[in-house]
């Protein structure tokens, strides 16, 4: 929550979404980090999950940050809350409540004294979760280069994944 509250100090006084593309990620990186050095002694699983979460952090984070500086605009989305310190405090306050949560799993686990074995199920979420990353990183670079083409200006992305779902890059997230 520090950082993110730093990263809000930093943009209510700047117009660069690119800081609110990658303050979410910078979020989950330093949870993960923290919440495992701070324990001490940690597991097998704890690495493991650790790690998960700061390649899935990272991959987000630098595609967020390229694709804002690659097109070289700060997201529409964000221009009403920028100048709007009261709208701007309300996006940060949900967004440490969405970065909370989505956390809370990995802080419950390095949290935990316990040293279980790894059983099937540990295995089938982490295939799961590269399941779901590649959908993911697919699914984004699909979009972007869709985006890139001039031929496709104003409309709807509709080719490889995107074909199948309204966001399929959302579906790998959650797998």
């Amino acid at each position: 929550m520090g950082s993110g509250a730093g990263l809000f100090e930093g943009l209510s006084g700047c117009c660069c979404s690119s800081l609110i593309a990658s303050g979410g990620s910078t979020n989950f990186i330093i949870i993960a980090i923290l919440t495992v050095a701070l324990k001490g002694a940690s597991h097998f699983r704890q690495i493991v999950l650790t790690v998960l979460v700061i390649v899935w952090a990272l991959r987000l984070g630098l595609f967020l940050l390229m694709r804002i500086i690659q097109w070289g605009w700060d997201d529409y989305r964000f221009d009403e809350m920028r100048y709007n310190l009261g709208k701007l405090a309300v996006f940060w306050i949900l967004q440490a409540v969405w970065v909370w949560s989505v956390s809370l799993p990995l802080t419950v686990v390095n949290a935990s004294g316990r040293n279980p074995s790894i059983e099937a199920r540990d295995i089938i979420g982490w295939i799961m979760w590269l399941v779901g990353i590649c959908i993911e990183a697919t699914a984004d670079q699909q979009k972007l280069l869709f985006k890139n083409s001039s031929s496709n200006r104003g409309k709807w992305c509709d080719v490889g994944l995107w074909k199948y779902s309204r966001h399929p890059n959302y579906f790998g997230e959650v797998s």
